[in-house]
């Protein structure tokens, strides 16, 4: 961070040079630089400790989280739902974005959609991918240029509708690769992987 406050120092020193570019518009493109810069980061960091990571036991690596539905088990054919990932308490340090992998049964469920939600008063969206084909969702957010901290607990939001019941239960999941940043990217929390698996009927 405080090679970007350096950097635009040195900038608003030389806006004579610059003065078709606002300022506001040069400090909201170092922001996104240091949000990209953090999820980079992160990324490169979980890819060259996984072989380490994946020794170890799922409830050791890093914040705790649950899945938290808006209905009640079982789940009926052809009904649609929502369930949360929810921090169970705030890390520290506090994050700026995360990355987040998720897997599910594509059989039995079709996600229809992933929402940010309540962590922060605004967001970045950094990547959104659902693949209903194999089941796997990415989805990597930032905070807000000028947001701050809306004081929930709340990752995303998952909309799903149940498709088959023929096996009886199905399940999401917290894949490996899944963290949090924290600011200037700094600081890597490793988010625990776990599985919430539900009752079908």
């Amino acid at each position: 961070m405080r090679y970007f406050l350096k950097i635009l120092e040195k900038l608003t020193k030389a806006r004579t040079l610059i003065k078709k570019v606002p300022l506001p518009v040069l400090i909201a493109f170092f922001s996104m630089l240091v949000l990209v810069g953090a999820l980079f980061f992160l990324k490169s960091s979980l890819e060259s400790k996984r072989s380490v990571t994946n020794s170890k036991a799922a409830g050791n690596l890093g914040p705790v989280v649950a899945f938290v539905p808006n209905g009640s088990e079982p789940f009926q054919k052809g009904k649609k739902y929502e369930a949360a990932l929810v921090l169970k308490s705030m890390p520290a340090p506090i994050p700026v974005a995360f990355d987040l992998y998720l897997g599910f049964d594509q059989k039995s469920l079709r996600v229809d959609s992933i929402s940010e939600g309540d962590l922060w008063s605004g967001v970045n969206v950094l990547a959104k991918k659902i693949d209903n084909q194999t089941g796997k969702i990415q989805f990597a957010l930032g905070q807000g240029f000028d947001a701050k901290l809306a004081g929930g607990l709340t990752l995303v939001k998952i909309n799903f509708t149940v498709l088959d019941v023929s096996a009886g239960k199905a399940s999401f999941r917290v894949e490996a690769d899944s963290a949090l940043a924290a600011k200037g990217g700094v600081s890597l929390i490793k988010l625990s992987e776990i599985s919430w698996e539900f009752l079908l009927k």
